[in-house]
Formats: C-alpha cells, sequence, structure tokens
C-alpha cells in the first residue's frame, strides 16, 4: 500500500532524506548473496548511509551469517547494563531482567543453532514491523477495554481463530461454526482431565472462547450459542471488526462501503491477533500463514498466558475435523483429493459484498 506509518510505527528512527534516498546504491544480486553469506558489505559502500536491497526478497531466504552472534552480544550487553544498576533502590533504575545464567545460556543456544532460529527471525522482525503507532495504540486500547470482560484471565481462554471465506474455495478445507465448538469443547475437556486433586473435581475451568474471522456469518453464528444456558463458554469478540470477508486486505475495495477504508481493514486485523495472544490454548488452521504466525507468537512467549499450547487442525486426533490443505501431501489427504472435491465445501457463506473471487 505504500503507507505503512498509517498505522504502524516507522521502520527506525534512523531518517531517510529523498537525496539519500535518489543517491543511494543499489546491492546487486551477487552482492546481497555474499552479505548474506558473509554478514559484510563490500568495503565500497563503508561509507553509504543508505544503501537499496533490490526485490528478490520473496519467499525464504537463509539468515545473514553473524547475525545471531550480534544479538547475542546485543542482550549480554543489555543484560550488564541493567546489572549494573541492581544496588540502586530508585524504581527507574531496578533491573528488569530477571535472567540468570542458565537462562541466558539457553537463548545463547538457541540464537548460534541455524536450524532452530530458521524462522525465528522472520517472525521477530514482523512482530516488531507490526507495532502500532501511537493513533493506533491508543484505538487498540480503547477497544480492548471494550472487548475483554473486566474478569477475564488468559489461563481460562481458548483461542478460535478462524480462517474462512477465500480461504476454503482453493487452499483449505473447511469446517462449521458448529465444529469448532465441538473442538474448543473437547479441547476444554481435555485439559480438565489432566487436572488432579482438587481441581479435578471442579471439572471445565475454561471459561472463554476467544473467536476471530474475517468472516461476519462466523461471528454472527456464536449468538446461537451465547443464549444456550447448557453451553460452557462465553465469547470474547470484536464486534466492531470490518469482516471484509477475504484475507487479501487489498481487497478492501471490493465491498463497495464508503464507511470502511484500508486502515479500517488493518485495524481489524492487528486487533485480531492482539486478541489470539490473550488464550491459553489455541487451535488454528495451519493452511493460514496468518495463523502460523500466532503459532510462533505464542510459542516464544509473545502470549497473555504463561504458557500457550497451539494445536493446528490438520493434527486433529479427530479425522472428522483434520483439515487438508491444498498442497497437502499426507496419505489422508491425497485420498481425500482423488475421491471428493476437497475446496469450496467450507459450510461458511462468503461476506455477502465481496464479489469476483
Amino acid at each position: 500500500r505504500h503507507d505503512l506509518q498509517c498505522v504502524f510505527l516507522p521502520v527506525s528512527p534512523c531518517v531517510i532524506t529523498e537525496d539519500e534516498l535518489a543517491e543511494a546504491p543499489l546491492l546487486t544480486s551477487a552482492e546481497l548473496s555474499q552479505f548474506r553469506k558473509s554478514g559484510q558489505l563490500d568495503k565500497k559502500y563503508e561509507d553509504s548511509r543508505v544503501v537499496i536491497v533490490g526485490s528478490d526478497a520473496g519467499g525464504y531466504k537463509p539468515v545473514p551469517h553473524g547475525l545471531g552472534e550480534k544479538i547475542q552480544e546485543l542482550i549480554t550487553s543489555m543484560l550488564e547494563q541493567d546489572l549494573s544498576h541492581a544496588t540502586d533502590t530508585s524504581i527507574h533504575q531496578r533491573p528488569q531482567w530477571a535472567i540468570g545464567n542458565d537462562t541466558l545460556a539457553k537463548i545463547s543456544n538457541m540464537l548460534l543453532d541455524a536450524e532452530k532460529i530458521k524462522w525465528t527471525f522472520m517472525h521477530a522482525t514482523m512482530f516488531y514491523l507490526m507495532r502500532p503507532n501511537l493513533l493506533y495504540q491508543s484505538k487498540i486500547d480503547n477497544l480492548m477495554k471494550t472487548i475483554v470482560p473486566s474478569d477475564f484471565e488468559p489461563e481460562t481462554s481458548i483461542g478460535i481463530p478462524v480462517r474462512s471465506s477465500d480461504k476454503c474455495i482453493r487452499e483449505s478445507e473447511c469446517l462449521s461454526f458448529d465444529q469448532y465448538m465441538q473442538i474448543a469443547t473437547k479441547v476444554a475437556e481435555k485439559a480438565a482431565e489432566k487436572k488432579t486433586g482438587s481441581e479435578a473435581k471442579i471439572g471445565i475451568t475454561h471459561k472463554y472462547i476467544v473467536l476471530t474471522s474475517e468472516s461476519l456469518p462466523i461471528l454472527q453464528a456464536r449468538f446461537n450459542y451465547s443464549g444456550n444456558a447448557s453451553f460452557p463458554f462465553k465469547f470474547v469478540a470484536n464486534d466492531a471488526d470490518v469482516t471484509q470477508g477475504t484475507g487479501a486486505p487489498n481487497a478492501f475495495r471490493a465491498m463497495n462501503k464508503i464507511n470502511v477504508t484500508a486502515d479500517d481493514i488493518m485495524l481489524s486485523t492487528i486487533m485480531a491477533l492482539k486478541m489470539q495472544l490473550l488464550a491459553e490454548r489455541t487451535v488454528g488452521n495451519c493452511c493460514s500463514n496468518f495463523h502460523r504466525m500466532m503459532n510462533e507468537f505464542l510459542g516464544y512467549g509473545c502470549g497473555a498466558a504463561k504458557q500457550n499450547q497451539f494445536e493446528c487442525l490438520q493434527e486433529n486426533e479427530n479425522p472428522e475435523f483434520r483439515l487438508c490443505c491444498m498442497w497437502s501431501k499426507t496419505k489422508e489427504c491425497r485420498q481425500k483429493k482423488t475421491h471428493s472435491n476437497l475446496f469450496g465445501k467450507g459450510s461458511d457463506v462468503l461476506h455477502p459484498d465481496v464479489r469476483d473471487h
């Protein structure tokens, strides 16, 4: 969209002038490849304040050599600086990091293991890039205060993000809302079974379902359950979501709504992510890159719960709920593709305002 700073903070506090950008050298593919291998730019760029990376960034690229070591050095130096204030009782000078040597060693080992960090830096970068600017931080905070109940506890919540609409047409099998509720109930029952002692007598302790979706029919389907006295959960959902009915943010114009802007789409998307970081257990469709990103953020401790347990529906124990992606190569999915029209069978209805799929 070319307007990142309408919603997000600048990538860097470094201000690049138009003249610097116009005069900046463009790295060749060979130079960029060498940089990724060595972690060093050619000496001819030593005096260049700005260099431009070409457009070959699509798909996975190896982590630049030496990046793990550099981050390790930064963490160590920040920790040492923090500990230097350990004897100061001022609230502004107290150590902020409760990290012991054992934990620091684990972090270092992870950063230096190329296989373990293969995708870590990509998602860490994404987390950094998605920092809302001050205006949208305020909007998000106000919405969260409206949406999240005052007695909400992350450890009592199950996250149900639902990618529907266009995802069901050609990329993934899709489930009905009723099936998602069956899955949520099973997740809560399994969690209760693991409890021991006095806790085991309480039964299901999960009280909330954090529900997000780009699909209006999915969000509205919760009303068929919320009035049911036998239904054990309360819903946490964003009624201000614009429900664009597609996973492509730039398709918002197809909604033909004069009161929906590109920034509204971004706000709804970031709100969905923010809400799903609340849950203690999450069930997602890993045919969706958005859900895979949630999994990474939650797995690396970015959520509100002490520890999140994320389950991809592709690995669900019940074959009825075990979804196949268009690119799945398991025997089960190959058989499905052979004997049925695998996609386009989701029970969800496309958003009526979105056409031309």
